[in-house]
């Protein structure tokens, strides 16, 4: 797990909100502290040397077969076994504004939307604009990264969506469904019967199938996170969201294949709610979120972030 650099200095977006708000108890290292694995360059230059993408040749789903990965070898904790870099994940946070954390995300239950269901989420910036323009360089680094590794270097640069972000806001995408691509895959559903009611995600388990989940929390007064579930969150809420570079080739309606880079969430965390934010930041206001900003439609993986107490 990796902390965002400001691009205004040598310290972390994490420890530039008011109050320290955004760091839990498990946060015990300071920036100087972390090894150059924990933390994002700010600079383009200085990610190219810190992170790579790697192709899995023998991946059994064509559409994702590409993974960000830290440089192998700089720190031998952070090497897989294979002598691969470990995937990378990074810590973000924001205003919660539109979402869908519903365990299905806007999938309709019909089999043939299966490989568009997705679980999203946009965090805004409130007033603190320059933490969020830090945060939206990073992702701009990386998706020209990305598109620089992956594509012929004639294309990489006509293909790369144009890095203008005058909302200042950030999205993250998650699929809801893993495609099952052999009848022998044993691999389980982590679906409660909380989570599908009415069995609708069990009827296409043959096909598509839920095998992670996104994990979430909420920050204790101690600064300890409990886990809690999705109906927590509101709009307006202070969160961290821990996510995963999603590298995807996606087809689109006119039969062409289009390289994209989403943010896939793992973990998300209520580190304030949105009715404690004045007090907790020691802000004037609450930043606001419209009505029409939200969409009300309704193996865990934790992402580094430990959680002390289970509720359900």
């Amino acid at each position: 797990m990796s902390f965002i650099q400001s691009i205004l200095g040598d310290f972390l977006v994490r420890d530039s909100w008011p109050q320290m708000v955004a760091r839990l108890a498990q946060d015990d290292k300071e920036f100087n502290d972390m090894s150059s694995q924990e933390t994002v360059p700010a600079t383009f230059e200085s990610l190219c040397e810190w992170v790579y993408v790697y192709e899995l040749i023998r991946s059994r789903d064509l559409g994702r077969r590409y993974r960000f990965l830290h440089q192998p070898g700089n720190t031998l904790s952070l090497s897989g076994s294979d002598g691969r870099g470990r995937e990378v994940t990074i810590r973000f946070q924001g205003f919660l504004g539109q979402h869908n954390l519903k365990p299905l995300g806007n999938w309709r239950g019909e089999l043939r939307n299966a490989h568009k269901a997705v679980q999203f989420v946009e965090l805004g910036c409130g007033p603190f604009i320059d933490q969020m323009e830090s945060q939206i360089s990073c992702v701009a680094n990386i998706k020209k990264l990305v598109f620089r590794d992956v594509l012929n270097p004639q294309d990489a640069s006509a293909a790369l969506p144009e890095s203008t972000n005058v909302d200042r806001t950030l999205s993250f995408q998650r699929r809801v469904f893993t495609k099952i691509v052999s009848g022998n895959d044993s691999t389980p559903s982590v679906l409660s019967i909380m989570d599908d009611p009415t069995r609708q995600a069990a009827s296409v388990s043959k096909f598509w199938r839920v095998t992670t989940k996104i994990a979430f929390g909420r920050k204790t007064i101690e600064g300890r996170v409990e886990r809690c579930n999705h109906r927590a969150f509101s709009p307006g809420d202070f969160i961290d969201v821990t996510a995963r570079i999603d590298i995807a080739n996606v087809r689109t309606k006119y039969d062409v294949n289009t390289l994209k880079v989403f943010l896939a969430p793992i973990t998300i965390v209520q580190l304030c709610k949105a009715e404690d934010v004045n007090q907790a930041m020691g802000v004037e206001r609450t930043p606001q979120v419209s009505d029409e900003e939200i969409a009300t439609v309704g193996g865990l993986e934790s992402g580094g972030i430990v959680f002390d107490y289970i509720h359900g």
